[in-house]
């Protein structure tokens, strides 16, 4: 019976759990290096500050002035359109 089976080889169930084992050391070998990277770039996030610095309000624009420009836009687009409305759009 052992004349049998050494010339046949392992069984399916054997080959099968062969692969599984080494599928399973790869696999554990991957996880262990992403653990490390995922390490390493957490440290390195965590490192850096986390805000960013508050500008000072001379530096900041003058949103009065925007919101003044912005009006006066849409005032003349307005304006543009109504014209446009009286003269009609087509000339068809």
């Amino acid at each position: 019976m052992s004349l049998v089976r050494d010339r046949a080889g392992a069984s399916f169930e054997e080959r099968v759990g062969a692969a599984l084992k080494v599928i399973h050391t790869k696999r554990l070998a991957e996880e262990t290096e992403q653990r490390k990277a995922l390490q390493a770039a957490v440290e390195k996030g965590r490192s850096r500050p986390t805000s960013a610095p508050v500008r000072p309000s001379r530096l900041s624009p003058n949103q009065q002035a925007m919101l003044q420009e912005r009006n006066k836009k849409m005032k003349e687009q307005d304006e543009a359109y109504k014209k446009q409305a009286e003269d009609g759009f087509y000339d068809g």
